[in-house]
């Protein structure tokens, strides 16, 4: 009978000879893949700025889990073993008949990445901002017609070659003139 299963053999982080830095993916990797829960926008007032403003933030992706333990850093974030995948973010319940949802809103998307360190545990991150704020509203207000759900793509810094650890981070915001309480939007992820 086997023993019970060590790090360097777990499913996503395979690595039976425990070399360094670790065999590239073999046919037995897993498929690349990370789902999040649907959940509404929390929408809290800043009178400093005197706009409501929703933050919304993918985990920590870890683009490069070949890399394992290379440098001495954990393993940490969320193993995508391809290089060729793609953040999908859906927003949806854009079409609210009793507020206008979509009126006056802004939203900005910002990257953040390391290149080597990602360590999210420690309440230390290296995992920082590298891009600024890019004004993504018009892709989703998208004027007469508006759908109820639009779906933005990312791709990671470095495309085929991505930069180790990656995340995007939504900010929502709304002039209080254009505030009202019951427009819930919701956000929900993919990477595949």
């Amino acid at each position: 009978m086997a023993g019970p299963l060590t790090p360097q053999d777990a499913a996503l982080y395979r690595n039976p000879h425990s070399t360094l830095p670790m065999p590239g993916g073999g046919s037995d990797m897993p498929v690349a893949y990370y789902q999040s829960t649907k959940l509404p926008l929390t929408w809290n007032f800043l009178p400093a700025d005197n706009l409501y403003q929703a933050v919304w933030q993918t985990p920590v992706f870890n683009l490069r889990p070949d890399l394992r333990s290379a440098g001495g850093s954990p393993k940490t974030g969320v193993p995508i073993w391809n290089t060729n995948s793609r953040l999908y973010v859906q927003i949806s319940n854009l079409v609210n008949s009793s507020a206008s949802t979509t009126q006056g809103l802004r939203v900005t998307a910002r990257e953040q990445a390391s290149i080597a360190y990602g360590d999210v545990r420690t309440g230390f991150s290296s995992v920082e901002n590298v891009t600024s704020p890019v004004d993504v509203t018009s892709d989703v207000m998208l004027g007469t017609g508006q759908p109820d759900r639009v779906v933005l793509v990312f791709a990671p810094l470095g495309e085929s070659y991505p930069v180790r650890f990656w995340s995007v981070r939504l900010v929502f915001r709304k002039d209080p003139s254009d505030w009202a309480s019951d427009q819930i939007i919701h956000v929900e992820s993919a990477y595949y």
